[in-house]
């Protein structure tokens, strides 16, 4: 587990990945927030790939490919990811490569998940809101 004291107060949760063995460990706080503890929650390699929703994997890891591959200087993207109870939780995820072997080669990744459920959850409403009255203009024409 990540020591999360320095962001407990902000809500968010810390990951960490080695490069090396794709074994991703989490603070305190977001495992917490995901319903899990250190039972449920193992440290094996490609542990961070099967918490995350199938449809959003392919963004997710191309946005991790980016970062090794240096082409892009931080991880920030948006998916889901299960929770203990099988629901699924929105989280923006950013981070980057906090370490390197001598030779520069990324030996560590890390970074913050920040909970954005609620905030989807508002623009979905808007977007139907906008849609319901696009319909009723239209409607009305």
């Amino acid at each position: 587990m990540l020591n999360d004291q320095p962001i407990d107060g902000a809500g968010l949760g810390c990951w960490e990945i080695d490069v090396a063995t794709d074994i991703a460990r989490y603070s305190r706080r977001w495992v917490a927030q995901l319903g899990y503890d250190d039972a449920h929650l193992r440290a094996t390699p490609g542990n961070w790939r099967l918490m995350c929703q199938i449809d959003d994997l392919p963004r997710v890891v191309l946005a991790v490919d980016r970062l090794l591959a240096g082409v892009d200087a931080r991880v920030d993207v948006e998916f889901r990811v299960r929770r203990r109870d099988g629901s699924w939780q929105w989280v923006r995820s950013l981070g980057q490569i906090s370490s390197r072997a001598a030779d520069g080669r990324p030996q560590t990744l890390s970074g913050v998940h920040i909970d954005i459920g609620s905030r989807r959850e508002q623009v979905q409403a808007l977007e139907s809101r906008e849609q319901r009255l696009r319909l009723a203009l239209s409607a009305g024409n």
